[in-house]
């Protein structure tokens, strides 16, 4: 504006047109101009123009042409600054609504994440106990397993020392039978001359002694059943009478066939036990199995799985979050960008609507005065 209004002021210089006026005339015009323009670059320019005129006593025409040019000039500056604010405004307006959506899509993302993240964090816990439960369960029937073998391990070695007193029991037994049935066919045959009675005596007493040796580790049970042979056979050693002997096969064939007889139900029931264990070893090795190559491992697959899915939406969230605030910090930006846009037009339309009214007012003030000069002439 300021350069139009020095164009302005060369034009009206250059100009041949003169007038004189009189001195109180030009007095009172430029009282009149200093008190309205003197406020603003452009009324300084505007009271040079009239100052000049006045001075030159010019043709007002130009100058009233001038102030219409430079009217029009200012309202064309006004309507291009208002489309340009308007294009300016539907700018911004957009940006705001696109960045808007974003910023919805963005928090729709970081929420759906964070709900996928708590239901891989709440399965990851369900599989990390499940895992853990299934380590103990292995512990407990690998410690299961260990007891079984130990006790069949136990068993066995028992079941081989009860074979091992049961044999010697039936061995010592069977000879004391043989002996004394040997002793009874001399009584049977009335040969009791060529049988040594002394002898048999010595050799019961040793047996006596041999049977109570070979049953000492044998329950009490055993026992009760053991103390009447050796009294029996300590009958034989007193009285080698024919009835003693009787006696005494008699009380040994019954211990022998109890003996065989708890050796055979020993026997049934090492077998019924042994079974037993070992189906429950048998049980055991298969549940460890399934643990060790299915359960266990399986567990492992699915919390590594799950870790891969967790890594990946929470690699996803970050993303999401960065957008977020990215999108944030550009509608801030845009928001103080366009502030300073609206502050900047208020100001342009500001002056420029001021820089009108000094227009108009230089004009209303030259036309005033000429008016003046006028009707003095």
């Amino acid at each position: 504006m300021r350069v139009i209004a020095a164009l302005l002021v060369i034009a009206l210089v250059c100009q041949s047109a003169m007038a004189v006026t009189s001195k109180s005339q030009v007095k009172l015009m430029m009282e009149k101009i200093n008190s309205k323009m003197e406020k603003s670059p452009l009324g300084r320019a505007l009271k040079g123009m009239v100052t000049i005129a006045t001075k030159l006593g010019y043709d007002y025409q130009d100058l009233y042409d001038a102030f219409a040019a430079l009217k029009n000039q200012l309202l064309n500056s006004l309507d291009n600054e208002n489309s340009l604010f308007e294009e300016q405004t539907a700018c911004h307006e957009n940006f705001i609504a696109q960045f808007n959506a974003l910023i919805s899509n963005y928090t729709s993302q970081i929420n759906d994440t964070e709900a996928q993240l708590n239901y891989l964090n709440d399965s990851l816990n369900t599989y990390e106990q499940n895992l853990k439960d299934a380590q103990q369960a292995l512990q407990d029937n690998t410690d299961a397993l260990n007891a079984a073998e130990e006790a069949l391990a136990q068993a066995e070695v028992l079941y081989h020392y009860a074979t091992a007193e049961y044999s010697n029991a039936d061995q010592v037994i069977g000879v004391a039978i043989e002996k004394l049935q040997e002793a009874q066919s001399h009584y049977d045959n009335a040969d009791l001359g060529s049988f040594s009675f002394v002898q048999i005596k010595n050799t019961f007493v040793s047996f006596a002694q041999k049977i109570t040796e070979a049953t000492k580790g044998m329950n009490a049970k055993h026992q009760l059943f053991v103390k009447p042979v050796v009294q029996a056979m300590m009958q034989v050693k007193n009285n080698t009478s024919q009835t003693s002997i009787q006696t005494a096969i008699k009380a040994l064939q019954d211990l022998q066939a109890y003996f065989q007889k708890t050796f055979t139900d020993l026997t049934n029931e090492y077998v019924i036990f042994t079974q037993n264990v070992q189906s429950t070893i048998d049980g055991l090795n298969q549940l460890i199995d399934i643990l060790q190559n299915q359960t266990i491992p399986g567990y492992e697959s699915q919390i590594s799985q799950i870790q891969a899915q967790i890594q990946q939406f929470e690699d996803a969230l970050s993303l999401a979050q960065q957008n977020l605030k990215q999108a944030q910090d550009y509608i801030s930006a845009e928001y103080e960008i366009f502030a300073i846009v609206q502050a900047r037009h208020q100001a342009l339309v500001d002056r420029i609507n001021s820089e009108y009214d000094l227009v108009t007012q230089a004009d209303r003030i030259v036309r005033n005065a000429q008016a003046q000069v006028n009707y003095s002439n």
